[in-house]
């Protein structure tokens, strides 16, 4: 057996004293904590059940610290009145994760493996009411919380030929309170409820099939294909990702949503379009004035997919936007918003200098 033991220790310092006049300068008050520091441990195993297969184990803590943006964003003149005041308070957001799983060696040259993971998600930061007697201030808090779970199936082929790569299938899930720092923004002001249950959080990504296959023809070989004689030196590499949609949440126009009073609909409870981009790269070696070149071609998103980001939430749907009594119709020019398709095909062509 094979163990690996670690412990990562995270510091932070704060001048309480320099933070305290500041906060009176901007009529706000409270305690300020000072220095905090956390201590995150890592185990790892790996057990072999024979000459071919053996099982592992990791399980971890992590710690991250908010960015400044969130303790120290003050309300002064040049704030609008509505935006959020940072917290000097905030702690740490700490993550809890563990995976485990299985790897089988097929042959000299493939493997499969199959591993399983459970990631934790504490105290991220979402805004929330904070209350300094009579006066009621938007402020950023470690009050949300997250949770996803999946695994994944990976067929790797190393070394043997001119031919390596991996082909991997995931499914996953990630529930939580909110995705994003600023979706709890404003939410009393606007009277709509904390929620009581956990929804899918934006990163939800159901099914995710990934591929990574290059083949490289080096300089000392001299390689034929079907008997012809081929040129050597250059590699070609193909990456593909095709994915189930992220999750989004529809307006209360939506067609075929009714609401009762003041019911909140379901947070994240439709889904995009799925997507699929395919890149390609190839590079050539030469020589060139005694110096050693690559000519490089590289096409992003070969086959031109127009993989949608992001659609209108009374719709559904990124090229329009008009909605009569829950009836789609065609978008104008104006609704045909770039920024809710992927970029297109992308082909770039260079050279490459080694010294």
């Amino acid at each position: 057996m094979i163990a690996s033991l670690g412990l990562r220790w995270d510091f932070f310092l704060q001048d309480t004293k320099e933070l305290e006049q500041t906060l009176v300068a901007d009529d706000r008050g409270g305690l300020i904590e000072g220095d905090r520091q956390k201590f995150s441990p890592r185990i790892g195993f790996s057990y072999p059940i024979s000459d071919k297969a053996k099982v592992y184990f990791n399980y971890g803590h992590f710690f991250q610290l908010p960015g400044y943006r969130y303790m120290y964003a003050r309300n002064t003149s040049s704030v609008d009145q509505n935006d959020v005041v940072g917290n000097p308070n905030l702690d740490y957001q700490k993550t809890i994760q563990y995976s485990f799983g299985v790897k089988y060696a097929m042959s000299e040259h493939y493997s499969i493996d199959i591993e399983g993971y459970f990631k934790d998600e504490f105290d991220k930061i979402n805004p929330g009411d904070v209350y300094e007697g009579s006066l009621v201030r938007q402020q950023f808090l470690n009050k949300d919380y997250g949770r996803s779970r999946g695994f994944e199936l990976t067929l790797e082929k190393r070394g043997g030929g001119y031919v390596n790569g991996n082909v991997s299938y995931t499914y996953a899930f990630a529930y939580g309170k909110a995705s994003e720092t600023y979706e709890r923004y404003q939410q009393d002001i606007e009277q709509s409820r904390e929620p009581l249950t956990e929804s899918p959080l934006d990163n939800d990504i159901r099914h995710s099939l990934k591929a990574a296959i290059q083949v490289y023809m080096p300089t000392n070989v001299k390689p034929r294909l079907f008997g012809v004689p081929i040129p050597n030196g250059w590699s070609l590499s193909l990456e593909a990702i095709i994915q189930s949609g992220e999750p989004f949440t529809p307006s209360s126009s939506f067609p075929n949503i009714s609401q009762t009073g003041q019911e909140d609909i379901e947070t994240n409870s439709m889904r995009l379009p799925g997507t699929a981009m395919f890149d390609v790269r190839f590079s050539k070696e030469f020589g060139l004035a005694g110096l050693d070149w690559q000519f490089i071609v590289w096409v992003e998103n070969l086959f031109d997919s127009r993989n949608v980001l992001s659609v209108y939430t009374n719709t559904g749907r990124p090229d329009t936007q008009q909605n009569q009594n829950q009836t789609i119709l065609a978008g104008t020019d104006y609704d045909a918003n770039p920024y809710n398709w992927d970029y297109g095909r992308q082909i770039r062509v260079g050279f490459e200098l080694d010294l």
